[in-house]
């Protein structure tokens, strides 16, 4: 398949993902060099009605190139980020935000998608617990912080995550693709549904 810019396009997925308040159209496209994944997020989060629309660019190895996140009702509130190689991030101007430096995945607070960024980076690693750091976007304040979370495959396609500040625990069930079908209590998908 070759995409509008003339790009080969080597898959395509889309996924739809009920939240406990929201509901989320998601989209993957994988290239030779890099994916590019995104959705649209409609409902609210923290008592807030949020509705947002995302993208990420990642290399070939599911590493973060960079974050575009929108706030739909809002249309000048947004966030533009960006990491390279070493690890560093970088807002919007290109500024260097230091205290960001080390982190490797992105964790959006009202999308299931970006649990799958560490279970398909790391993929037979995951056999044993990992630890990383990890910037978390809180929706719809788009506040930005470094947390520590863990990830540790408990079967085939479940992977238990735990979030090292607060305590939080979850055991999540990805599909083929390493995309989330179950977030007990948070998230389901629903289209494909569970029998495809």
């Amino acid at each position: 398949m070759i995409s509008i810019d003339g790009t080969k396009m080597n898959n395509t997925l889309t996924r739809i993902w009920k939240g406990k308040q929201s509901l989320e159209m998601f989209y993957l496209e994988e290239y030779q060099s890099q994916t590019i994944a995104g959705g649209i997020v409609c409902g609210s989060a923290n008592d807030r009605n949020a509705a947002v629309k995302y993208q990420v660019t990642l290399d070939n190895r599911w590493r973060i190139k960079t974050l575009k996140i929108y706030q739909l009702t809002k249309p000048y509130k947004f966030l533009i980020l960006s990491a390279d190689y070493y690890k560093r991030w970088f807002d919007i101007n290109n500024r260097h935000l230091p205290e960001l430096d080390g982190c490797v995945d992105i964790d959006i607070s009202v999308t299931p998608f970006t649990n799958s960024l560490p279970i398909n980076r790391l993929g037979e690693e995951l056999n044993e617990t990992q630890s990383l750091k990890v910037v978390y976007i809180k929706v719809p304040e788009f506040s930005v912080l470094p947390v520590l979370q863990r990830y540790t495959r408990i079967a085939e396609r479940s992977y238990c995550y735990e979030n090292e500040h607060t305590g939080f625990r979850s055991d999540l069930m990805v599909d083929e693709q390493g995309l989330v079908v179950t977030y007990p209590e948070l998230f389901e998908r629903i289209y494909p549904d569970a029998a495809n």
